[in-house]
């Protein structure tokens, strides 16, 4: 079988968004390489696969999918309008073409997606290595898991859901991309000459699926993605897939997409002292304060140098609001804005790890003094030398598969407003308009206006300028 494997970029109505950080090109993405290992490695048949080249106009990319059988998209909600507009010119052109969706997306929206497009076929939710293999194989799809599909008669059904090991996949490379060498010659090129690495594209590697939160706190209510049930790569197959990728490209510049990379003080150690002596990394990635502000001074230290040890010099914390009243609204503990200096600066001083620190205004019980309270926690911040690293500051949006979103679209007022802007039912769209929603949420779920979040997230990114470069100061929506 001939099968084609794309991420799309994002749809226009989200191209402004502000990353913080430099670079060109993103290279490769490494989701797209598993899948496509995995296949190879678990199939006792012989696929051809490609990964498509993202960056190519959606036309070309349409065109040239439409010459293969299978096509598998990764369906984000920033680009989710791209996806279906690939998906149906594709589809035009070959009609045999069968279309399957993952991605941190889809699967939250699967009967919208069925029933506002006849040309997806499948969506896979959760991991996706067999799933995708099964259709692949052609086999039945009653025993392929994590697998939504159209029934001959009636409405989409589920198969049943499976984990795999993380163990169980190989170590991957970029050898099927298209144009591979030019899409890691930005990030190549900033890791070579560029001593500030939030100048560099990031290139992705995981150690961990599943979020640890989720699993013993339960779900953020803002939340779309977080899997309660977790699988770890062993820290010896973590610094394998690290080396392989050190002597390939010469890479050593990574993000590690783990919902919660700080664990456990125990996991950080074993991945610390797991380390081989060849290995070169520089990598970013989340932490969660809450955990962190728990631990004994004595073991904070402790992960501060077995994270410096590691090669971790920044750690992205979603703190969201310092109000706990809002926080304890979306479902989430938070701590003290003193609790998260101590924090920082510990990891600072004793790790040299830098901080990045998220803000998300407008969320539900938003008040003038709440937004006061971000404002206050943020001087603070900008105030500890050299810590705070990059600033992340954005309007919160109710996605679609979030208790936020449900509780939204159960509102007569918000349901009425919405479709007498859009024309749309915001229950069925399968494409909301994310700026109209966080406007609506604001008005009828908090005692500020929109224009009031606006003005705050720019008093703070006013605040965050004094202190950081234009480009470590990003958000997802910094507007509405």
């Amino acid at each position: 079988m001939k099968i084609a494997l794309l991420q799309p970029e994002l749809d226009e109505k989200y191209s402004d968004q502000k990353l913080a950080y430099g670079g060109g090109n993103r290279p490769p993405e490494t989701g797209l390489a598993v899948l496509d290992y995995w296949i190879r490695n678990h199939s006792k048949q012989k696929h051809e696969i490609t990964i498509l080249d993202s960056r190519r106009h959606i036309e070309d990319l349409a065109d040239e999918a439409s010459n293969y059988d299978l096509l598998g998209m990764s369906d984000w909600f920033s680009n989710h309008g791209n996806v279906i507009k690939i998906a149906r010119m594709a589809k035009l052109i070959n009609s045999n073409l069968k279309i399957a969706l993952g991605g941190p997306n889809a699967a939250n929206i699967v009967q919208e997606i069925f029933n506002n497009h006849k040309t997806i076929d499948y969506i896979i939710e959760g991991d996706g290595e067999e799933a995708l293999l099964g259709i692949a194989d052609g086999k039945n799809i009653a025993i392929i898991p994590n697998l939504w599909y159209r029934p001959v008669e009636g409405t989409q059904k589920f198969t049943y859901r499976k984990f795999i090991s993380l163990d169980d996949i190989q170590l991957w490379d970029f050898s099927h991309f298209q144009n591979a060498a030019e899409r890691l010659a930005d990030y190549l090129r900033w890791q070579r000459d560029c001593s500030d690495p939030w100048l560099v594209p990031p290139l992705t590697i995981f150690s961990f699926r599943g979020c640890p939160k989720a699993m013993k706190e339960g779900v953020c209510k803002y939340c779309t993605s977080a899997e309660t049930y977790g699988r770890a790569l062993s820290p010896k197959k973590f610094w394998n897939q690290i080396t392989n990728l050190n002597q390939k490209y010469g890479a050593e510049m990574f993000y590690v997409s783990d919902d919660i990379f700080t664990i456990s003080p125990k996991r950080i150690e074993d991945i610390a002292k797991a380390k081989p002596e060849s290995a070169r990394a520089r990598i970013r990635a989340y932490g969660y304060l809450s955990d962190l502000a728990r631990l004994p001074q004595s073991k904070l230290e402790n992960v501060a140098k077995n994270l410096e040890r590691i090669g971790v010099f920044n750690l992205f914390y979603g703190v969201e609001t310092y109000d706990t009243a809002v926080l304890d609204g979306m479902n989430k503990k938070g701590i003290g804005i003193d609790e998260t200096i101590r924090v920082i600066k510990t990891l600072k001083k004793k790790g040299n790890v830098g901080a990045t620190i998220a803000y998300v205004l407008g969320l539900p019980g938003e008040s003038k003094k709440s937004l006061q309270t971000n404002i206050d926690s943020l001087m603070k911040l900008v105030d500890i030398d050299d810590c705070l690293e990059r600033l992340y500051i954005s309007i919160g949006m109710p996605l679609k598969g979030s208790v936020w979103y449900n509780e939204l679209q159960s509102d007569s007022r918000i349901r009425r407003d919405y479709t007498d802007e859009t024309g749309k039912d915001v229950v069925v769209d399968d494409d909301p308009d994310y700026k109209l929603l966080a406007s609506l949420s604001i008005r009828y779920k908090t005692s500020v206006s929109p224009q009031q979040v606006n003005e705050t997230v720019q008093k703070m990114v006013e605040i965050a300028s004094k202190r950081l470069e234009n480009h470590k100061i990003g958000g997802f929506m910094l507007e509405i």
